[in-house]
């Protein structure tokens, strides 16, 4: 049997883990997706034309969007911050 504080040390380790791939996917993966198109489409009218007249640089960055999977496990402060990299670091760099 599981000791009680063994139990919540998993428990801390399983919700660190969410909120990591919860960046990593919601974050870091449209922020590059972000900056990728911000290089190919940035003054190219050709290629602009070719989102079907989008406005890209409005809705691909990750805190428009605020795709959170887990938001039970995020401050409001973080959830405020969402899609900012302050905010990416912060949940990245926890123990």
């Amino acid at each position: 049997m599981m000791s009680h504080s063994l139990k919540k040390a998993k428990n801390r380790r399983t919700s660190n883990l969410r909120q990591v791939f919860d960046v990593l996917t919601n974050i870091g993966w449209p922020l590059s997706h972000y900056k990728s198109a911000a290089r190919y489409l940035q003054g190219d009218p050709d290629l602009i034309a070719a989102t079907g007249g989008t406005n890209w640089q409005k809705y691909l960055p990750p805190r428009h969007q605020r795709i959170i999977f887990f938001p039970d496990l995020f401050t409001e402060q973080e959830k405020g911050d969402w899609g900012k990299i302050s905010m990416m670091r912060l949940v990245l760099d926890k123990d």
